[in-house]
């Protein structure tokens, strides 16, 4: 439901003639935001700057109507200079995933000449990115509305032998920056892109700790690029780090990135690893597919 402040409706009520500008906040899963404006001049919120000059933009058109249905936008960008992503351009940075589930907003400013003013400011649109194509000149971004969320599928919960929780989420309850580690290349592995060695700044006791976790790099090529853990081993430091994917540049000695553990779902395992057994949501005494008769 769109709504306007009271300063700004009497504003529409005594102006025929004024000025209106999108704001654009595109919110990644890991990674800057970034701010956009239509705008000619850059406008400030708050610590935020929506700027008119680094990426260009159109979308297509917002409705209004009747009931409850998922709304869909289609964002195009394109860069007006040479900016970086992480270090990256706007076509490596979406075919590294950067766009991948990030979120989208859309609000509509009033007359933004004379300075900005949340009381003249609408909300218009608000999803998440569900499609995105890199071609030679633009991102295509096609984004549907958070309404999308609500298709759940019935029943919502489901009977299995392993945890239904989703980890680190509000339901799971494990805090992920106590599990985050930091950590450096040291040595290259069999495969540049697959597999390293690495210190950590504290490493485990067990071999196999972060296996179904995630790496996220903070420098070099692959600065802001995430890939889940194939196999971890090692006890102490050099440990070695085997990834499912490759990532898209090579991994180079001396690279930086935190480091998070994964889990099975399993009572036994996952659930002793973080000491939280408490709210494990499987049903281990469901006996598997492969073990029915």
């Amino acid at each position: 439901m769109k709504s306007a402040s009271g300063t700004l409706q009497a504003y529409l009520m005594n102006n025929s003639v004024y000025q209106m500008a999108d704001l654009v906040t595109i919110t990644p899963v890991s990674g800057s935001a970034i701010y956009l404006t239509s705008a000619d001049i850059d406008i400030s919120n708050g610590t935020n700057t929506f700027t008119h000059n680094v990426y260009g933009y159109k979308r297509s058109n917002t409705r209004i109507q009747v009931g409850l249905t998922v709304d869909e936008m289609d964002i195009t960008l394109w860069d007006l200079g040479t900016n970086l992503i992480n270090g990256h351009t706007l076509y490596e940075s979406c075919l590294n995933g950067y766009f991948d589930n990030a979120q989208v907003k859309v609000e509509r400013l009033f007359n933004y000449a004379s300075g900005y003013s949340a009381d003249y400011k609408v909300w218009m649109f608000q999803g998440n990115v569900s499609d995105s194509n890199p071609t030679r000149t633009a991102i295509h971004l096609k984004i549907k509305s958070e309404l999308e969320k609500l298709n759940l599928p019935t029943p919502r919960n489901i009977y299995q032998p392993t945890c239904i929780n989703t980890l680190y989420d509000v339901t799971c309850g494990v805090t992920k920056a106590t599990f985050t580690k930091t950590g450096a290349v040291t040595t290259l592995g069999t495969n540049a892109k697959t597999s390293f060695n690495a210190t950590l700044s504290s490493y485990p006791a067990t071999n196999g700790y972060y296996d179904l976790g995630v790496v996220t790099f903070t420098s070099g090529a692959n600065n802001g690029v995430s890939r889940a853990i194939k196999s971890h081993t090692g006890t102490s430091n050099p440990v070695t780090i085997n990834l499912s994917t490759p990532t898209p540049y090579a991994i180079a000695a001396s690279d930086a990135f935190s480091i998070v553990p994964g889990c099975d779902k399993i009572y036994s395992s996952g659930c002793t690893k973080f000491a939280n057994t408490s709210r494990f949501r499987g049903f281990d005494f469901i006996p598997r597919n492969e073990d029915a008769q």
